[in-house]
């Protein structure tokens, strides 16, 4: 060790000069031995003292390193955060799209139905043909509740002038005077009064259809 402090001391002359060439008449002449001893001392602080300064630096530097990693987690999570809503998001959208396909779809297959139900009742060459409940259109409460969907769910939702003429049209056939004056003689005895009622209630439904055309223009 007292050959790597002198060593050092060679070449580090400048910092021990003075230790080495002290003339003071006062000073006691100073042993080997202390001499190399007071040597290593100073070694060892220098050696602690940059140590230290390296043991600092480097916490530094981990506290910045432990600091980005933090902000890139962080950043991370947010991305996935943001991916997971959008793919939620689409998927809701995805859903609704299917829900009004199909409601649509459901809509116009009983408009079918309801056309071909009419053109059959009011047909001049189905004027001889006895009419049994069984013939008349809605006779499902949930399609009669929704009739306004039901008549209008192929018409241009834009074009409100033509909505409101074909619910007209609608009324025109579907009313009470007016159904009983073309189609009274027809109706099969044992039907007539049920017959007689629903064709009532599909007035008043298109009476509302009509209010609920009104209301959104």
């Amino acid at each position: 060790m007292v050959g790597e402090v002198a060593d050092e001391y060679g070449e580090t002359w400048g910092d021990y000069e003075q230790d080495f060439c002290d003339d003071d008449e006062d000073a006691h002449p100073e042993s080997y031995d202390s001499w190399a001893n007071r040597l290593y001392q100073k070694h060892r602080q220098k050696e602690r003292a940059t140590s230290a300064s390296d043991h600092g630096s480097n916490s530094t530097k981990k506290q910045k390193r432990n600091e980005v990693e933090e902000e890139e987690e962080k950043l991370k999570r947010e991305r996935q955060k943001r991916f997971q809503e959008n793919l939620e998001k689409e998927h809701e959208q995805y859903q609704n799209r299917i829900h009004l396909l199909r409601k649509k779809k459901s809509l116009v297959h009983v408009k079918t139905s309801y056309t071909s139900s009419c053109r059959a009742l009011f047909s001049e060459s189905e004027s001889s043909h006895t009419i049994r409940l069984v013939d008349l259109p809605l006779l499902d409460p949930d399609n009669l509740e929704n009739l306004h969907d039901v008549l209008l769910c192929d018409l241009d939702p834009s074009d409100s002038a033509a909505r409101r003429r074909y619910l007209r049209e609608q009324q025109v056939c579907w009313h009470p005077d007016k159904f009983a004056q073309k189609c009274a003689k027809r109706l099969l005895e044992k039907d007539r009064a049920t017959i007689l009622d629903h064709v009532k209630k599909i007035s008043q439904q298109l009476n509302r259809a009509v209010q609920v055309e009104k209301g959104a223009t």
